[in-house]
């Protein structure tokens, strides 16, 4: 069964203001204040594994630090006017991983990961914005939320060597929320959040959004280690030139075909992105788990369910000539037959051993299934 936000329609959501304006939605979720207390954010904050920053703004300066930390960083702090932020919360606390379900509406290979944010009364991370679609849910306390201008790489930035802040910022919008409300922003638009008490927590779930340089690049460095890399330029019907250091119109238009030819791939471009999708943020996260097929089937026919890794990606795709099935940058070509469990793998999170047990007794998917327990990438709920 699928989750859902209350006082929200998730269709009428991506029609009328997905990637278009912002949307506060009230009561979004109860009983956020489980998710995640101040003293676990503390804790995941001092753990070298984890990405972890401290803003503060004293004595009219923004100031940046990076964890991990200990015990006395903390205690060295100011009263109010600072921020923890921990990235890629949902890799390491079940009940922050859960949120994930919520935004199934979402593709997978767009969510990105849950940072999550402690803030003393006044503390924020200035006037900025940001490239990606972002979900501000508050779990705890009380924020201040101003919404400007929209901006681009030509806004103005503060003389700062870390933090992106705005050098001006108009605020058009003024919003508090409380413990499950939820503020959706879209790429571009600017914001300013501000803790209105000492116990504020916010969930920032976030969405990949690939810049189209990097597209670019990257899949053109996938074909180029293709075989086809190994084409070259060939003069076409050459002929005497009046001026040998002109480059002609002509050799400018040959050009463009061949790269033309050699990115309208259509089965590349499916394997590239798929793989570069689902690449892991952070690497080194899973537990190898020592598993053969009949442990598997084993610990199934017992009833064990199974869930997926939270920091691993899970992607298929139904192409024409070719069905793939992507896990952190890994492709696996799959049959017909197989589809269903490729679509079963992409589409949940937790998984019924009955939901399995077909699968891994076949041979053609039960070396796939015995490699991503292997790997990690799934695990039995008993381990």
């Amino acid at each position: 069964m699928k989750a859902h936000l209350d006082n929200f329609d998730s269709d009428a959501f991506l029609q009328d203001y997905w990637q278009q304006k912002p949307l506060l939605i009230r009561n979004a979720l109860a009983n956020t204040e489980k998710l995640i207390s101040p003293d676990e954010l503390a804790g995941l904050a001092c753990e070298a594994e984890m990405e972890s920053r401290l803003v503060s703004y004293q004595q009219q300066q923004w100031q940046l630090r990076h964890g991990p930390f200990n015990a006395d960083d903390f205690k060295q702090l100011p009263d109010s006017h600072w921020t923890l932020l921990v990235q890629a919360v949902d890799h390491a606390i079940p009940a922050v991983a859960q949120l994930m379900e919520y935004f199934r509406f979402i593709p997978n290979w767009r969510l990105d990961d849950i940072m999550v944010s402690y803030a003393t009364n006044g503390g924020s991370v200035g006037p900025h914005y940001d490239n990606y679609d972002v979900f501000l849910l508050q779990t705890r306390g009380k924020r201040e939320w101003q919404l400007g201008q929209p901006c681009d790489q030509h806004s103005a930035l503060l003389d700062h060597p870390e933090l992106l802040l705005l050098a001006n910022f108009e605020c058009q919008q003024r919003y508090e929320v409380e413990a499950g409300d939820m503020l959706y922003i879209p790429p571009g638009l600017s914001h300013w959040g501000t803790a209105t008490d000492d116990n504020c927590i916010t969930c920032s779930i976030g969405f990949r959004a690939p810049a189209v340089g990097d597209i670019v690049a990257e899949f053109a460095n996938y074909m180029a280690s293709a075989s086809e890399a190994s084409k070259r330029f060939k003069d076409l019907k050459p002929k005497a030139q009046a001026n040998p250091g002109e480059i002609t119109a002509g050799v400018i238009e040959q050009l463009g075909e061949l790269v033309t030819q050699a990115m309208d791939d259509p089965r590349a471009l499916t394997a590239w992105f798929g793989e570069y999708m689902t690449q892991p943020k952070y690497e080194g996260e899973t537990e190898i788990a020592i598993e053969t097929a009949s442990s598997v089937q084993e610990k199934l026919h017992a009833g064990f369910a199974v869930s997926r890794d939270p920091a691993s990606r899970f992607a298929y795709s139904n192409h024409p000539q070719q069905i793939l099935f992507f896990v952190n940058g890994i492709s696996y070509e799959l049959d017909k037959k197989q589809l269903p469990l490729a679509q079963l793998l992409g589409g949940q999170a937790s998984f019924q051993a009955s939901e399995l047990l077909h699968w891994i007794k076949l041979a053609d998917t039960q070396a796939l299934l015995v490699e991503l327990f292997t790997r990690g990438y799934l695990f039995f709920d008993d381990d």
